[in-house]
């Protein structure tokens, strides 16, 4: 028996509680908070200004906010396909590929099933980096104007 329980103190440096993942969730929102709005009765993402945001941006944004949207019981699921993300974001079907393909390679978006794709929490560290770098092209922006 101390042997089961010295190996559960070593492994328990691996466990993450609730409340942890609670407060990763929090600073993501206050991340996108002014990026982008959910519509509380559909549960649809509208990107704020995207003037400023290349397609990976807008794209990783839609996702995180497809996320949160399937996360508040809003939606019934967080992946999309190309077309759709297309659609919801207003550019050729044809400029999503090669942007899906680069969120993909940096582990931002994943692969759910044949079309379908999904933002990748679990990387919590990487997403949030790319959500500050999208906040201060957006800071910038905005300081710029005035």
């Amino acid at each position: 028996m101390e042997q089961n329980n010295n190996e559960k103190d070593i492994i328990s440096k691996l466990f993450v509680s609730n409340e942890n993942i609670t407060e990763r969730l929090q600073s993501l929102v206050e991340l996108c908070h002014g990026l982008f709005n959910i519509v509380q009765e559909t549960g649809e993402v509208f990107l704020e200004d995207a003037s400023f945001l290349n397609n990976n941006e807008k794209i990783l944004l839609y996702m995180t906010g497809t996320y949160f949207s399937w996360k508040s019981h809003l939606k019934k699921d967080n992946g999309m396909s190309i077309s759709e993300l297309a659609n919801r974001l207003g550019v050729p079907i044809t400029t999503i590929s090669a942007p899906l393909k680069k969120l993909i390679e940096d582990h931002l978006i994943s692969k759910k099933s044949i079309g379908s794709y999904e933002i990748r929490f679990e990387n919590y560290k990487i997403l949030r980096d790319a959500l500050v770098e999208i906040k201060k092209k957006k800071d910038k922006k905005e300081a710029k104007i005035k």
